[in-house]
């Protein structure tokens, strides 16, 4: 693949500045089709990885998407522009669909997501818009929109049909710039910050702005900001939205016009430090531009800082960083810079600040720009930029407004003491606020209503910088007792609701951050008796940091226990009353109601003090945002708070366990209709044999794809997996970090999905795996402990069609599913687990692993109607590698223990329940697999069968943890890292009191708290499990060695913690 790295124009005839996305994609496409033109992520998780979408494959999705629209929609008469609107998830649909609608005629609208719906419509009336496209994963967002101003819909193609365009028509576009450069093709939108956003419609010429860029020389030793970037790099990760316009710009006109490939984001995972940093792992991405409140997060931890370092660049754009974050950055060697645009100008033309020391000014050429500094105040100024004829083509905000003759973006500036054109940006002048994630509000519709209040002078809106929006009362009379402040507030918090309702999410007030304004400094008013807001906001710092820090018994909210109808009446309150969310149904999940995490994490707190304070027991009254995901609606939530009140926490989660008529349900649907056994099918092959593989991409996946590679009695893997290419260009990467073979002779990759019909593959394909599968071995699962079974469901469904694989196929296939102690981990009784089906729902505790208890009694229902052959595998602790390459994933719970004890200095000499260690290494878990299914490697063909039944695949050598921790502790003392041994209530207080930062058992204390043991226990047992089936029919497990010291100090090593 090939990438730009010079000035010259890399497609196309005409200079820079007079260029067409639509001829230069084209001409990409016919001279260089290879060239990369974005990365795409291959599947839901950064694990997943990257591949290169190329200028043929971009080219191709346009056209196909381009006969799509004009068969659909009609074409649009010349020089029209319709407007038609989308909506999906942040992937390459919109870069395809912007594209597509300059060959079509279109324009198409792009809304925020958190648009209220006030601002949709207004934005759909304003553009005359009469059709909206949305992609099947946002109806939720449109139904509210289309409610209100209903509409034409189409829902657009999935994004692996956009990928599996393959050669298409060319849709003509033979249009010259002079022609073309009037044409509209995108509408986006202001902020919408005040629920009535304005539509900036862009044209041809708009974007060439950005082409025309590549001819700014070097000016007073400064090189120009996209250069620079373009020098830095070979990708840069873009993780901005797609309808905004950072994304848009960078994802086109420098992936296309610059020849600069981005990496786009994972489509459905918000832009966390968290998620960037995982991203990085796998992306292949060098250098980033991020929203500012992720770098600044990421500059407060080792890992976060370590992956800012190790990239070529950063910048940030839509707001600043803390200081201290900016300096810190510097000191440590980032090479990052800060990045300013708008949507109605596209970039600036800003140069690079080389110096970091001086990073939070930007250096801009005025005269270029053409740009005036008016004074505001002190060295305060308010930056209009001033139309020029002779500058027209630098000036793309009046592309944007040809008829107006100065624009005045209300940021204001402060000049450099000694450095000139270095401006510092110190704010917005028309009162927008710019919070720390970039969203923005534009709190003057808020502060004007609500100061409309009788006892009120004013509302002051802030938030600048932080997370969310707080708000100043400055009341007509002072209440001079707390309770008659209180009932200030309560007075005028209907008519924050109110507007709350008809704002954005980001700028909805909560009830807890509402405040008066400080007696000891006065709000000061104009003549005119206008509020002068930026004179208060300058006194005011401290209090405004104040707001943020309350915490605890101020948060608090009036509880009802009497009854659990009025218990869920009090939690709507909070959620409604105190933190902004509007009419909020009992049965709606939290999380599809648009409630955030921090809006959770507030909501648990202030239930939390309201029990305490109702007089319930600390111990019952606590509410963790755990919680509040897991109960995750106001039904389910308040049944378990109540049932915590009446009949103790315990109780109350055996209760929440037991939802065996959800289970039975979801068996009963996928049981139904199993055939009689088929009298045609003949025994499958115990050499030669033709094996399917799902999950080949995962840690255990990979060493299974190794050993069928090596058994001689296998002739051919098929592996299925979701990846656009079945994993083929994934599986070298993630097979040569653990060592393993990158060649797979034997192997064909298939994309595929078990619950779509055919598995997605193809009826052809589909009817050729049905007449040669021999084996079949299941790996694929979402690991994920803090989902409902519900949301397994697309997965259940896939065992089904697994199920009905088994009993169309010529032959007796054998279906080897990859289930989970986790069927089993409520198991109450003193005896093993023995390997046989357990049908009781109740000994499943979690999702998860009810979910795979419900697969496994699919397979035994169609083996016991159909006849099929079924083993169920219940997987236990999968340790890391005894081999050199490979560790075991340091997220997971020992690790954490692990790494969270060298921080702290102490480690927990019992881990209750978990004490027993029957754990394998991966490699004898794979080994053990291979030879349950009947692939191992052997001289003789009977010996090869594959069986059928239950295994419980756990160490049958087990050993405690307390005969571990002394070599633990004497390998860390000798790298300094004294360890002192203490009891785990200990632990976990001492992990708590470390809090967050480097820390990585915090996040799962949770899980580490629910280890400790009970009151009424002397000692945390489990009765084990029995593996006398597996130890029969498996080599390796009935070899297994005790999980011994040295081999914990081997993975300790592996982490390098």
């Amino acid at each position: 693949m090939t990438t730009a790295s010079s000035n010259a124009p890399a497609a196309g005839s005409s200079p820079f500045g007079a260029r067409l996305l639509p001829t230069v994609i084209d001409d990409y496409a016919k001279n260089e089709p290879d060239r990369v033109f974005v990365q795409v992520p291959i599947g839901d998780e950064a694990k997943d990885g990257w591949r290169p979408f190329t200028f043929k494959e971009y080219a191709d999705s346009i056209n196909h998407m381009s006969h799509w629209l004009v068969e659909k929609l009609g074409t649009p008469l010349p020089g029209s522009f319709p407007t038609i609107a989308y909506i999906g998830p942040n992937d390459v649909r919109y870069l395809v669909l912007a594209i597509a609608a300059i060959k079509t005629g279109f324009k198409v609208l792009l809304p925020s997501p958190r648009n209220s719906v006030e601002a949709q419509v207004s934005l759909s009336k304003n553009t005359d818009c009469q059709c909206l496209l949305h992609a099947e994963e946002s109806k939720p967002f449109v139904t509210e929109w289309l409610a209100a101003y209903p509409m034409r819909t189409l829902i657009i193609e999935p994004l692996n049909e956009i990928y599996a365009s393959k050669d298409e028509d060319p849709f003509p576009y033979n249009k010259s710039y002079d022609e073309a450069k009037s044409d509209l093709f995108a509408v986006l939108h202001t902020s919408g910050s005040t629920g009535i956003p304005k539509p900036i419609v862009w044209n041809n010429e708009f974007m060439a702005l950005s082409d025309r860029y590549q001819t700014m020389p070097t000016w007073e030793g400064h090189t120009f900001f996209i250069e620079r970037v373009r020098q830095l790099s070979k990708t840069m990760l873009m993780p901005m939205p797609l309808f905004h316009a950072t994304g848009l710009i960078f994802s086109i006109a420098i992936a296309v016009l610059w020849g600069h490939p981005m990496a786009l984001n994972l489509g459905t995972k918000p832009v966390t430090a968290d998620n960037v940093v995982e991203i990085f792992k796998y992306c292949p991405a060098d250098g980033a531009g991020l929203p500012p409140s992720v770098v600044a997060e990421m500059s407060e931890t080792e890992e976060g800082l370590a992956t800012l370092k190790k990239l070529s660049f950063i910048f940030w754009g839509g707001g600043s960083i803390p200081k201290a974050a900016g300096d810190k950055l510097a000191a440590e060697g980032v090479v990052f810079v800060n990045g300013i645009g708008s949507t109605e100008y596209g970039i600036y033309p800003l140069y690079w600040q080389e110096d970091t020391t001086n990073w939070e000014y930007f250096i801009f050429n005025n005269e270029q720009f053409g740009c005036e500094y008016r004074h505001l105040d002190d060295d305060l100024y308010e930056q209009v930029m001033v139309r020029d004829e002779k500058k027209r083509d630098w000036q793309g905000v009046f592309i944007t407004f040809p008829d107006a003759k100065e624009f005045r973006a209300g940021d204001m500036y402060s000049p450099h003491p000694t450095l000139p054109n270095h401006w510092r940006h110190r704010g917005r002048s028309d009162d927008v606020i710019v919070f720390s994630n970039g969203e923005k509000l534009n709190p003057v519709t808020i502060e004007k209503t609500v100061g409309l209040h009788p006892k009120l002078r004013s509302a002051l809106v802030v938030g600048a910088g932080k997370f969310q929006a707080a708000m100043f009362l400055d009341p007509v009379e002072r209440p001079d007792t707390e309770e008659k402040k209180k009932e200030l507030i309560d007075s005028v918090w209907p008519l924050v609701k109110k507007v709350n309702a008809g704002t954005v999410k980001h700028g909805r007030i909560a009830k807890h951050l509402i405040t008066l304004s400080d007696e000891t400094k006065p709000f000061t008013y104009s003549g005119k008796g206008e509020l002068q807001k930026g004179s208060v906001l300058k006194r005011y710092g401290a209090e405004i940091d104040a707001i943020y820090e309350k915490t605890g018994a101020e948060d608090t909210a009036v509880i009802e226990t009497a009854s659990e109808e009025s218990l869920m009446a009090s939690i709507r309150s909070v959620f409604e009353d105190n933190l902004g969310v509007t009419s909020l149904d009992e049965t709606a999940d939290f999380t599809a109601a648009g409630i955030d995490s921090l809006q959770i994490i507030t909501g648990a707190r202030i239930v939390s003090n309201g029990l305490e304070a109702a007089g319930i027991s600390k111990d019952l009254a606590e509410v963790s945002p755990r919680t509040i995901y897991q109960k995750s609606t106001l039904q389910k939530l308040s049944k378990y708070i109540f049932r915590c009140i009446r009949d103790g926490r315990e109780a109350a989660d055996a209760a929440a366990l037991d939802n065996s008529d959800t289970l039975r349900a979801l068996l009963e649907k996928y049981t139904q209709d199993f055939p009689n056994p088929s009298s045609t099918q003949i025994d499958a092959n115990t050499t030669g044999q033709v094996v399917l593989l799902t999950g080949s991409t995962g840690s255990l996946g990979s060493y299974l794809l190794q050993y069928l590679e090596q058994s001689s009695s296998v002739s051919k893997i098929i592996c299925l997996n979701r990846s656009t290419d079945g994993g083929k260009s994934r599986q070298p990467d993630v097979s040569a970090m653990r060592g393993l073979a990158t060649t797979y002779p034997k192997t064909e990759f298939i994309q595929a999905d078990l619950a779509e019909e055919f598995f997605g593959i193809g009826e052809q394909k589909y009817t050729e795996l049905l007449k040669t599968a021999d084996r079949f071995i299941h790996n694929a699962w979402p690991v994920n402990f803090n989902m409902a079974v519900e949301s397994f469901e697309p997965v259940i469904k896939g065992v089904r069609s697994l199920a009905d694989f088994a009993i169309k196929a010529d032959k007796k296939v054998s279906i080897v599913f990859l289930s989970s102690i986790g069927t089993v981990d409520a198991w109450p009784n003193a005896e093993p687990i023995p390997e046989k089906q357990l049908l009781d729902f109740r000994y499943a505790s979690l999702g998860y692993g009810q979910s795979k208890l419900l697969g496994s009694l699919i397979l035994d229902k169609a083996a016991e109607t159909s006849g099929i052959r079924a083993a169920n595998i219940r997987v236990g602790q999968i340790a890391g590698p005894s081999g050199e390459k490979g560790q075991w994933n340091k997220q997971e719970w020992l690790p954490s223990i692990i790494a969270s004890s060298v921080k702290i200095g102490k480690l927990p000499q019992q881990i209750g329940g978990l004490n027993a260690v029957d754990w394998m290494p991966i490699e004898d878990v794979a080994n053990a697999v291979i030879d349950i299914t009947g692939c191992a490697s052997t001289a003789s063909s009977g010996a090869n069968e594959a069986h059928v039944g239950y295994f419980n695949l756990t160490n049958p050598n087990v050993t405690q943890w307390q005969e571990l921790t002394a070599g633990i502790k004497v390998f860390y003392e000798k790298q300094e890292k004294p360890l002192q041994l203490v009891s785990m209530h200990d632990w976990v207080v001492a992990v708590e009191a470390a809090g967050e930062d480097s820390n990585p058992a915090f996040k799962l204390l949770d899980t580490y708290k629910a280890l400790l043991p009970k009151p009424e226990d002397t000692e945390s047992k489990h009765p084990g499990y029995s593996t006398q089936i597996s130890q029969a029919v498996s080599q390796t497990v009935r070899e297994m060695g005790v999980v011994t010291q040295k081999l914990l100090i081997h993975w300790c090593e592996q982490w390098s913690f």
